[in-house]
């Protein structure tokens, strides 16, 4: 659609779309004259902006076309290229076929042409009248003989022309012997050919004298030596004799024969060798066409791609170039067994050495050598094979690769993962790099020489460039003959050289470097002694160079200075430019390359930034780089010899700056490896730091980097080994590891989320994320909104709070805190949390498997924290300590499996539980419990195997010294089995005064009953002064209490009664009651008038001016006054005075005396109730009652709460009776400030 079309269109979608104002007025064309202009104006202002869009949208539409046509007559115009390109490739090929073609052709013709001329010399050769008119001087002719020794191809014309004027019928002999013992190259062989013929056809008895003389050179055969001392003189002969009978100039039965019989020789006696491959190749070569028929592979395809007719040499007979063919065929097959041979050879070698840096870490200097020759040797015998192959139009052998190095190809294929159409160098260098900034920081660096002219570092840059005219230089000096000569062959050698190096290269730098530790102290100190020499020389040049002006000076300080604050990569790559541009010189550049190397050991973050300096600068400055790089690595060396335990930030600086210059190619990969080695053999102290920094800074770069990937998994793989041998620190083994797992990440498997309901990711969101000791009331309330009627969420809730080890060990305590008011509204939910948590400890100790062990402590620190928040009774805490200490061990005394000797987990875990809730077993019934307890404790212990281990004689003595301070432990295990006999014994005796109540129950049921319950239950019965007794009667029942049991044959109970009496309420136990109510009443009401007289000495210093006031009365620096605070009022503020009072002065001797009697009177106190409180322990252990009143006010009933005199509350069943409610009631009252519980815990119901 045209740009017209469009418009149109537009505007009759405009009419159908937007009607004009006038068709809204109802269209009956009466309107005013402002309402025409009106909508006259807006449909014009309409129709531009529409027309506006249009053309846009046309323009767009057009620029769109034009792209695509752009695209298309690129994508055009590339195809045309590609093609114009093709057909000129296929032009040039042609031509070079017509022209080989044509070379082939000419040379046949030629020699041809000579053998035509040479068989015809003897009807042919000229008369003595001829010869006489020649010239026949001595002179002439010694002189030309002379030079027959000494011919070279630039010399044919010469000689042919001398030839020709000269009468030599006297000088054969001499010619032949000097042709015979020239020494040839093989681009003189033409010219010796032609100068033959001559002879040939002018002198009969030349050729026989020829033949005999170059026979002679093969008389000494063929040698066994590596390089045979004749090898270029058989070269040069053989081919000459060959091209002489190709030529006619020999006879041919006779010289075929010889020829054949040389071959032969040289063939059959080096079968396994191989020394004189070069002198069959030649043959091969040079005289292989007409000899033997063969015709390179590449001439004959290139030939026949285009059509030619390959030509065909008709001088030798076809029988003897079969002859000729089958002897050549023979030795490739030798040749090629012997390449076989070389390469299963070289795999070995290479996989012996392989296999010796992966369990050592090193090679062997020898076997590097070793290697380096085998692989030289393999090398230039696969690219004479490849040659000689192609000679013979054969394929050459097949060679398998290793299967060691396709494994460890394929171990860098899963470490790279490439894509899908991408090479494994390609995925090596996406994979060297965190992100897409961090490779851009490292790869992308300016071009100076694109920015700044050559001549601004052309003085910098000539080191590099003065070895070219040397090199030049030698390629001149060689002479052009041997360049001819060879130059077929180094065509065909050049890319098998080239790969030859490639892999030298790579195998230089997968082999690690057998280099020992750093040099030794006088070696150092050499080099020290050499740099400062150098140093010296330096400023010495320094010096003597004209020196710069004030403003050049202050301009290279001023940039040294700015050089730290180039903390970005625009201002690094700004600083470089301007270096490059005002600052180059060599002074500056050595001044440069110290400032660089003393940066401060602080300033790590620079690091980065100076090696993307240098390797911006290192193309036009050469001499920067290098430098660098040998005096970090030189100091790198110097500090790891040294074995200081000093200046660790400068050890680290050193070994940071190198992995960063490694990962801008300015230092080598091979020197970094060879660092890390270093540090690696000596891993101790100092050297751990810098082996983590130098792998955390390029330890990814080297261990992704295909070309240092294995020498560095091998010294990763050694240091990891070392860390396992050498026990080292926590904190190092921990850095070892975080410095491995950096370089080589852990493959990490995907975890399959499972599905859960929305309201169970609600709770374990409740429990796992937003728990903790701020949030708990919040938590609390969520969970109080669960649809608790739901059974599935319910059982949900419990399974959460019961698995309390997969919460935080920091949030057990949170957990239990929840559990706790949970309990006041759903205890139901409670008690199954309890009771799934007991179930789970119990199944933890009939397991017993390691893997377990976190969770065992969770569980039972879980369980401290519950009776912490009376949860649970301190019954059940005992009852699961014993359990820890008698579960699972054998009546007979044999070890146990599931508690042998040697485990010591359950003391841990027995050391947990009593570390969470221990400390409320300080006073009363639970004080004695535990004092038991820590008696059959330490037999347990030395049940164990002696000695034990330090961490867990540690861990108890720290749980005792909290516990029980003055504690002395058994140093013996008998002593702590008589301690436990002795316990067993007293609590046996008076068990022995139990008498039934009801029943037939005999008293040695009753003896058994308690024997099996243990002798803390004995120890419950016996406590009369406590009001263990009272708790129990209030509870109704209460499974863990002494002196129950039942009789599974009778359908009646049995009772026991504990060894107190049961107090019965009386008449005078009211009578007294009612009177010391009275007294205390009385008593308050008559001291409620009293008024409290405050000293006017004590007066404290109000809480606002405290943090600028002292309180106290601290002497001042004389010691002769005492500073006061005086309290004034001004107004309505209070203020305050310092007053320094004399030392001797009435007022402060007044206060010191009484002050040190307020502290007599609270030690005597303090002294006095500890006595009392020994005294009441001894009374209570001998089972004595001194004090009936207070006996009897303990005995009375309880009246509110269900307080447990061990500070647990209980879950109490049933309805309560008048009577237990009179006991709680009266056991409140006398327990309100003697409460043996928790009292840090809350009080949730």
């Amino acid at each position: 659609m045209s740009s017209s079309e469009y418009r149109t269109g537009s505007g009759k979608g405009r009419s159908r779309g937007r009607p004009p104002r006038w068709k809204k007025d109802g269209g009956n064309g009466k309107r005013s004259e402002e309402g025409k202009e009106d909508s006259r104006r807006d449909c014009t202002e309409s129709n531009k902006k529409e027309d506006e869009q249009n053309d846009n949208s046309t323009n767009v539409t057009q620029q769109e076309s034009e792209q695509t046509q752009t695209q298309t007559t690129e994508k055009d115009e590339c195809t045309e290229e590609d093609e114009r390109r093709k057909q000129e490739q296929t032009e040039e090929e042609r031509k070079q076929a017509e022209e080989l073609m044509r070379e082939l052709q000419q040379r046949i013709d030629e020699r041809r042409a000579m053998r035509k001329k040479n068989l015809a010399a003897k009807e042919l050769r000229p008369n003595e009248d001829f010869l006489r008119k020649l010239d026949s001087s001595v002179k002439k002719n010694n002189t030309y003989v002379k030079k027959l020794k000494t011919m070279t191809e630039q010399q044919r014309d010469a000689l042919t022309r001398e030839f020709n004027s000269l009468n030599l019928v006297r000088y054969v002999e001499e010619a032949v012997t000097a042709i015979g013992q020239a020494k040839f190259k093989m681009a003189d062989i033409g010219c010796a050919v032609q100068i033959c013929c001559l002879f040939h056809q002018r002198y009969a008895q030349f050729s026989q004298a020829l033949l005999k003389e170059l026979e002679k050179v093969f008389c000494d055969g063929v040698s066994k030596e590596e390089k045979p001392s004749h090898l270029s003189t058989y070269r040069t002969v053989l081919r000459l004799i060959a091209e002489l009978c190709i030529c006619g100039v020999f006879a041919e039965s006779e010289s075929f024969s010889l020829l054949h019989k040389l071959l032969n020789t040289i063939i059959n006696g080096d079968k396994e060798n191989h020394n004189y491959l070069t002198v069959v190749m030649s043959f091969a070569r040079h005289c292989g066409e007409d000899l033997a028929g063969l015709l390179p592979r590449k001439q004959r395809e290139i030939l026949l791609k285009y059509g030619f007719e390959v030509p065909v040499s008709d001088l030798v007979d076809s029988g003897q170039q079969a002859a000729f063919c089958k002897l050549v065929r023979d030795y490739y097959d030798s040749l090629a067994q012997h390449l076989e041979k070389e390469h299963k050879a070289l795999q070995k070698i290479e996989r012996r050495n392989r296999r010796a840096m992966q369990t050592r870490g090193e090679v062997r200097q020898e076997d590097e050598e070793e290697a380096e020759r085998a692989q030289k040797s393999y090398e230039k015998l696969f690219s004479s094979t490849s040659t000689l192959a192609d000679i013979l139009d054969v394929d050459m052998p097949d060679l398998p690769e290793d299967e060691s190095l396709q494994k460890d190809e394929a171990v860098l294929v899963g470490l790279f993962s490439p894509k899908e159409g991408e090479s494994l160098e390609e995925a090596a260098a996406n994979a060297l790099w965190e992100d897409e900034d961090t490779r851009t920081f490292y790869e992308n660096l300016i071009d100076l020489k694109a920015v700044i002219p050559g001549i601004l570092f052309k003085e910098s840059d000539g080191g590099e460039a003065q070895p070219e005219p040397e090199e030049k230089q030698e390629k001149a000096e060689v002479p052009e003959n041997k360049q001819t000569d060879n130059s077929n062959e180094s065509k065909d050698q050049g890319k098998g050289d080239e790969e030859a190096e490639v892999k030298a290269m790579m195998e230089e730098l997968s082999v690690a470097e057998d280099e020992d530790l750093p040099p030794l102290e006088g070696e150092i100190m050499e080099a020290i002694a050499s740099d400062q020499a150098a140093k010296d020389d330096t400023s010495t040049e320094m010096a003597a160079v004209a020196t710069p002006s004030l403003a050049a000076l202050s301009l290279f300080d001023e940039w040294l200075l700015r050089l730290p604050t180039c903390i970005n990569r625009e201002f690094i790559d700004k600083a470089a430019t301007e270096f490059c541009m005002q600052l180059n010189t060599k002074g500056n550049r050595k001044k440069l390359v110290k400032a660089l190397l003393n940066v401060n050991r602080n300033r790590l973050d620079l690091l980065p930034f100076y090696s993307r300096l240098v390797a911006t600068l290192n193309p036009c400055l050469p001499d920067v780089g290098p430098e660098l790089v040998e005096s970090v690595v030189k100091e790198m060396k110097w500090l790891v010899y040294k074995k200081d335990q000093t200046n660790v930030e400068t050890k680290i600086k050193v070994v940071r700056f190198i992995g960063e210059l490694t990962k801008f190619s300015v230092c080598s990969k091979s020197d970094t490896i060879q660092c890390l080695k270093i540090l690696v053999k000596d891993l101790r102290h100092h050297s751990i730091d810098m082996v983590c920094h130098l792998l955390e800074t390029c330890g990814r770069f080297l261990f992704r980097s295909p070309d240092s990937h294995v020498r560095t998994r091998v010294l990763l793989e050694t240091m990891m080994r070392k860390k396992v041998a050498m026990h080292l620190d926590s904190r190092y083994a921990t850095m070892l590891e975080n410095a491995y797992y950096d370089c080589n990440p852990p493959e990490v498997q995907k975890m399959v989320r499972k599905e859960r309901p929305p309201i169970h990711e609600y709770i374990r969101k409740l429990l796992y994320k937003d728990l903790n000791k701020s949030s708990v009331d919040r938590v609390i309330n969520q969970f109080r909104k669960l649809p608790w009627d739901d059974i599935s969420v319910r059982d949900y809730c419990v399974k959460s709070l019961t698995r309390v080890w997969t919460v935080k060990y920091s949030n057990i305590r949170c957990v239990a805190d929840v559990v706790s008011g949970l309990a006041e509204y759903q205890e139901e939910v409670a008690l199954q949390v309890v009771d799934a948590l007991l179930e789970d400890i119990r199944i933890m100790m009939e397991v017993n498997l390691g893997r377990y062990n976190q969770r065992r402590i969770s569980a039972i620190h879980y369980l401290g924290e519950l009776y912490n928040y009376r949860m649970v009774e301190s019954s059940v805490v005992f009852r699961i300590l014993y359990t820890l200490l008698a579960f699972g061990h054998n009546s007979d005394g044999s070890p146990s499996r599931l508690d042998p000797p040697s485990s010591y987990f359950r003391v841990r875990l027995v050391c947990v539980l009593l570390d969470t809730c221990g400390h409320y077993f300080s006073r009363g019934l639970t004080k004695k419990k535990l004092d038991v307890f820590l008696v059959y404790f330490q037999c347990y212990l030395w049940g164990k195997e002696q000695p034990l281990p330090i961490e867990i004689e540690f861990l108890v003595h720290d749980l005792l010294e909290i516990l029980r301070p003055k504690l002395s432990l058994f140093e013996t295990d008998k002593e702590a089995y008589e301690a436990a006999a002795q316990l067993e014994a007293e609590f046996k005796s008076k068990l022995d005064h139990i008498k039934p109540i009801v029943g037939d129950s005999s008293p040695s049921q009753a003896q058994q009953e308690a024997a099996a319950r243990g002798s803390v239950s004995g120890e419950e019965e016996d406590e009369d002064e406590e009001d263990e007794e009272n708790d129990e009667d209030a509870a109704g029942e209460d499974e863990h209490s002494a002196g129950t049991m039942s009789d599974t044959g009778d359908e009646d109970e049995v009772h026991f009664l504990s060894g107190s009496h049961k107090h019965v309420p009386s008449a005078e136990d009211d009578a007294f009651l009612a009177a010391f109510d009275k007294m205390m009443t009385d008593t308050i009401q008559s001291r409620r008038g009293e008024t409290v007289k405050v000293s006017a000495v004590d007066i404290p210093v109000p809480m606002h001016m405290r943090r600028s006031t002292a309180a106290s009365m601290p002497y001042n620096s004389s010691g002769t006054t005492v500073n006061f605070s005086l309290v004034l009022k001004k107004g309505h503020k209070q203020q305050i005075r310092e007053i320094a009072v004399p030392a001797d002065s009435n007022l402060v001797a007044s206060i010191r005396n009484k002050q040190q009697a307020e502290r007599e009177e609270q030690r005597e106190m303090k002294r006095l109730v500890l006595t009392y409180e020994q005294q009441q322990e001894e009374e209570d252990r001998k089972g004595l009652s001194k004090a009936p009143a207070l006996k009897q006010i303990r005995q009375q009933p309880v009246v509110q709460g269900s307080q447990h005199s061990n500070g647990g509350s209980q879950m109490r069943r049933g309805p309560v009776t008048g009577q237990q409610a009179s006991q709680q009631r009266g056991h409140q009252q006398f327990n309100k400030k003697d409460s043996s519980g928790p009292q840090a815990g809350p009080r949730r119901y």
